[in-house]
Order: structure tokens, then sequence, then C-alpha cells
């Protein structure tokens, strides 16, 4: 398993792990995860309109002690996620997706 995804890690030509200073307030903290998760959607969007291809990972090895360490990852720190990013080799299918409307449910008030 160990050289499975350590050939895995070696083959992504960029990985970019994206690191949130965490707030002693747990509201701010999580206003905070909330914004970078936002960011890290519109990037990810960015690159696949730029031709890149980018796939989000927020895996173990994230809060593992000698991967932070590795990457000078300090206490009250946070890895959210770890992206990977690339020219394909080959760009997959689209998938079919629900529409939106499918997905909302309204509910009226009475004015």
């Amino acid at each position: 398993m160990g050289q499975k995804f350590y050939n895995r890690f070696m083959n992504v030509p960029v990985i970019l792990v994206v690191v949130q200073k965490e707030n002693p307030n747990l509201a701010v903290r999580e206003d905070d995860f909330a914004a970078i998760c936002c960011l890290i959607q519109n990037f990810s969007l960015l690159a696949w309109e730029q031709g890149l291809g980018l796939v989000w990972e927020s895996y173990p090895l994230l809060t593992q002690a000698e991967f932070r360490e590795t990457l000078g990852i300090g206490p009250g720190e946070r890895a959210v996620a770890s992206l990977h990013i690339g020219y394909p080799a080959k760009v997959p299918p689209a998938q079919p997706r629900t529409p939106a409307s499918e997905l909302l449910t309204v509910i009226d008030t009475p004015s």
C-alpha cells in the first residue's frame, strides 16, 4: 500500500497543500474553513478552464505528524486539502447531472 501511494503521489506534476490558520474562535474558524473550500472550488473551475486537471484530496495523511512536520505545518494550522494539478492525458466524459431544480425545495411562506 505504501509503495502504491508513493507512486501515485510521485506521478502528479504539482501538489498544492492548502493550509488554514485556525482562529481560536470556533465560529470564525468554521467561516474561514468554508471560505477556503469556496476558494478551492473556484480555483478548480479556473484550472479546468485553462486545460489543467485538478483533483481535491482530503486524506488522513494531512493530519499525520510526519506529513505536517515535513511541510512545516505548525500548531494552530490545519492542512485542509491536497490539490493534485496537471495536464490530463485524457479528459473523462462529463457525467450526467441532476438539474438544480430537482435538488431544491422551495418553502413558500404566507405574506
